[in-house]
């Protein structure tokens, strides 16, 4: 079972044992995945000991454990959950600790100390740690958020209507001096490996091949006890976590699924559905589509295929990180649903997000505009 440990005990774990040399910290199955990959990127070249750490989702809830990085056996680990308060404590550090340790070059310190985060560096983490362990130096190490990593940029500010004017203007100060100046200052100071799956090359996202083949070998000799059997001829829909209640009346993604089940059924093919682990009332939501339900909340989908002797002939949804991994990794066909869509119908901050998803991901997946498309494509 995985120990709680408070801020406290991390640094004076780190202060007591000079032979750590990283902290990683993973929400998700998919933070698992693109950690792992990550964390054995590096190991390659220097051989790590290190530290994982757990961060709660909503309502206190744990996505993951030590079996998601049951794969790393090469690398000494110890496992921990961060409660909500510790996070809260780690995430609102003080500004004035975040822009020293931002402009700071680390230079004149010895003891290297990873810290891996996903999308960008963890500047509250990091800048905690490095304030309260003698002697560090920090280098940031990046991994993939997923789809969301390169559709939202992370340093705009969101207003929230559920805050009072004055709290908006509060987070919008810390907001701005932490992601932007500290940012900017960080990458200018400081040593930062960038392990997503993506980089930028001017105004395109190029495949990082390095990484991808991280990837690829922490799939195949993923040691989680569980064989998935689909039977041939098979479509996967993975499902969105969206909202429901931003709707009016039914949500258009379940009734577009509804539809696109019983067609894919009348030619020929058999249809599993994966739930987004946040998408909790599932067999609620779906009852009316005639389907397979694949039932591992704890895998990433990409963990998922790579258990199933048959692999499926096709990955069909909305905008879900696995449409574009199922290509990298199996050469499995992507199909999008967005083009079916009633645009009009859509809350707005889902209005922006399926209309990034194509500007940034359309050539990398099929977007179907009607029904009978599915005749051509499978």
């Amino acid at each position: 079972m995985v120990k709680d440990i408070t801020f406290k005990q991390l640094v004076d774990l780190l202060i007591a044992d000079s032979s750590y040399n990283f902290v990683a910290t993973a929400i998700t199955p998919w933070h698992a995945l693109s950690c792992s990959s990550s964390i054995n990127s590096i190991n390659n070249v220097t051989l790590l000991k290190g530290i994982v750490l757990f961060y709660p989702r909503e309502f206190g809830e744990y996505y993951v454990d030590e079996s998601h990085f049951d794969i790393l056996k090469e690398v000494s680990v110890e496992y921990y959950k961060i409660n909500q308060g510790e996070e809260k404590l780690i995430k609102f550090g003080t500004i004035i600790q975040q822009i020293m340790f931002s402009m700071s070059s680390h230079n004149n310190r010895l003891r290297c100390l990873y810290v891996f985060s996903p999308w960008y560096p963890n500047i509250y983490m990091a800048s905690g740690l490095y304030h309260n362990v003698p002697d560090i130096k920090i280098t940031h190490v990046t991994y993939d958020e997923g789809i969301s990593t390169y559709m939202y940029p992370k340093n705009k500010f969101q207003w929230s209507r559920n805050n009072s004017v004055l709290q908006n203007l509060r987070k919008c100060f810390s907001f701005f001096i932490t992601m932007r100046f500290c940012m900017l200052q960080i990458k200018h100071n400081h040593k930062i490996i960038d392990t997503k799956l993506y980089y930028k090359k001017g105004k395109s996202l190029v495949v990082n091949t390095n990484i991808r083949k991280a990837y690829r070998a922490i799939l195949n000799k993923n040691n989680v006890d569980l064989q998935i059997d689909i039977k041939p001829n098979s479509v996967i829909i993975c499902t969105n976590a969206w909202d429901r209640d931003q709707f009016c009346g039914k949500p258009i993604d379940i009734s577009i699924i509804e539809v696109i089940s019983k067609k894919l059924i009348n030619i020929g093919y058999n249809v599993y559905v994966k739930p987004h682990p946040r998408d909790l009332d599932y067999r609620n939501q779906y009852k009316n589509v005639d389907c397979s339900f694949l039932e591992y909340r704890s895998l990433s989908m990409e963990q998922a295929i790579a258990n199933m002797p048959i692999k499926p002939v096709a990955i069909i949804g909305f905008s879900t990180t696995v449409l574009l991994t199922c290509r990298l990794f199996w050469n499995i066909k992507p199909i999008s649903l967005i083009g079916l869509l009633n645009f009009e119908s859509l809350p707005d901050f889902y209005k922006n997000e399926v209309t990034s998803f194509i500007n940034i991901f359309g050539e990398s997946v099929v977007d179907i505009k009607q029904l009978e498309d599915l005749n051509i494509l499978l």
